[in-house]
């Protein structure tokens, strides 16, 4: 078995949990999060600081799904884990109906009005 880490779907693991949000993103089950959080190699401690979380608790409860982890979350493990690559200005481009939906500067009112 390779040891290649699974891009965006591509390995042993479910590949919608590996997808971008609104792209067929799954959330991932309490034991993906858990393979995950051991494939990184962090103790609970450094992968709550990693994660933004105070307490290392917040780790256990997401590996045992008292809570569930949100998107930005494990989107931020996977990318310390390698398991997908981080999305930057370089490197995504965004889908034809997403660009469209794209915010357009707003006209300043002139004084006087």
């Amino acid at each position: 078995m390779s040891e290649e880490s699974p891009i965006y779907g591509q390995g042993p693991a479910r590949p919608a949990i590996y997808k971008r949000f609104g792209e067929g993103y799954e959330r991932p089950t309490p034991a993906e999060v858990k393979a995950e959080v051991l494939r990184s190699g962090l103790t609970g401690a450094q992968c709550a600081t990693l994660l933004g979380f105070r307490y290392s608790r917040e780790v256990r409860k997401l590996t045992s799904g008292e809570k569930l982890i949100s998107y930005s979350v494990w989107r931020r493990l996977c990318e310390y884990t390698g398991s997908v690559q981080p999305d930057t200005r370089a490197n995504y481009v965004p889908e034809a109906s997403e660009a469209s939906q794209q915010r357009q500067p707003r006209e300043k009112p002139q004084k006087g009005d």
